[in-house]
């Protein structure tokens, strides 16, 4: 090619091919991911989650929320997932159908940490832990971040609480799956790499689905997946 003084140019006849080093490497392809089912409250964008910042209003970057919980447009399209709306609540027959004496809807007072509420149950105050779910100690990755989460999602809102075996636990503490509008919050914290998965033999109604959740945040690094293998959290 031959630039002029003008700005113009003159082609060559021959069409330009661009060389490219031959020990280039290609970019790698993505992880698979598993394709999973499962319903979540979608109050937030985690397309920044992986820096554990929050962003409600106050400057700092990170997490961006919505308005919205429990909004039926959901964002965990950066997870690769294939989201429904019909989660475990909704099944009929087979071992992980929900009896309806297990089920209350109750009043959120307050959110105390990412997997611990505490409701308004019969007239009573009760504090309820989410069955399945660790989000580790105040300090460790995504425990504020768990926190905020599942504060903007639950707090002061009717949810529904779903009991499996045990009833309680050591420290007197309601054992519950928990729902909002039908989806449930103990797999979408899983899913969205803000908790790890806690086996609980005497609670074991839904141990299918909460794996399935966190294996699809483990494999696609997301929150706590981010730069290990392991997602480690200590147990809380």
């Amino acid at each position: 090619m031959v630039y002029r003084h003008d700005g113009t140019d003159d082609h060559d006849t021959d069409e330009f091919e661009p060389e490219f080093d031959d020990d280039f490497a290609p970019d790698e392809p993505e992880p698979e991911v598993p394709e999973f089912e499962y319903p979540g409250p979608s109050a937030y964008d985690l397309a920044l989650s992986e820096n554990d910042t929050i962003d409600r209003g106050g400057g700092r970057d990170g997490l961006q929320w919505l308005k919205s919980a429990g909004a039926v447009l959901l964002i965990f399209a950066a997870l690769g997932l294939l989201i429904s709306l019909v989660g475990p609540l909704a099944f009929s027959g087979g071992g992980d159908s929900a009896s309806e004496n297990t089920l209350r809807s109750v009043l959120v007072r307050e959110v105390l940490d990412g997997n611990t509420i505490v409701v308004n149950l019969d007239g009573e105050t009760e504090t309820v832990r989410y069955i399945g779910v660790s989000v580790g100690v105040p300090g460790e990755s995504f425990n504020r971040t768990a926190s905020l989460t599942n504060q903007n999602w639950v707090e002061g809102q009717i949810v529904i609480l779903e009991r499996d075996g045990a009833n309680r636990d050591g420290e007197g503490r309601l054992l519950r799956y928990v729902y909002v509008d039908n989806e449930m919050v103990n797999a979408v914290l899983l899913a969205s790499g803000l908790a790890r998965y806690q086996p609980d033999p005497s609670n074991s109604r839904h141990n299918s689905f909460l794996l399935s959740a966190e294996d699809a945040a483990r494999v696609a690094r997301r929150g706590i997946w981010a730069g290990n293998d392991t997602g480690q959290v200590s147990p809380a």
